[in-house]
């Protein structure tokens, strides 16, 4: 099957060059992963098994690319640092 990410939304604002999907079956439900190799970046969801491959992959698209907005910085805003928070 061929996914092509840039049927998601005309207006993307990331672009992606490869995304890595997973798929594993739990009985009832299905878990799929999504995987940006760039930035390391996975997201998850769970959905039915009557649901297509594609349309759970598009759900995991579309989570991976809000996660991946919301974890740019905005512009004037400092660069996030890894730490600990107490």
């Amino acid at each position: 099957m061929i996914f092509d990410p840039e049927k998601l939304d005309s207006d993307d604002d990331a672009i992606f060059g490869e995304v890595l999907f997973e798929i594993a079956a739990f009985g009832n439900f299905v878990k799929v992963s999504a995987i940006d190799p760039v930035t390391n970046t996975e997201v998850c969801i769970i959905g039915s098994p009557a649901m297509s491959p594609y349309t759970l992959k598009m759900n995991a698209m579309r989570k991976l690319k809000r996660a991946l907005l919301k974890s740019e910085p905005e512009h004037g805003d400092p660069p996030r640092r890894p730490g600990l928070w107490a």
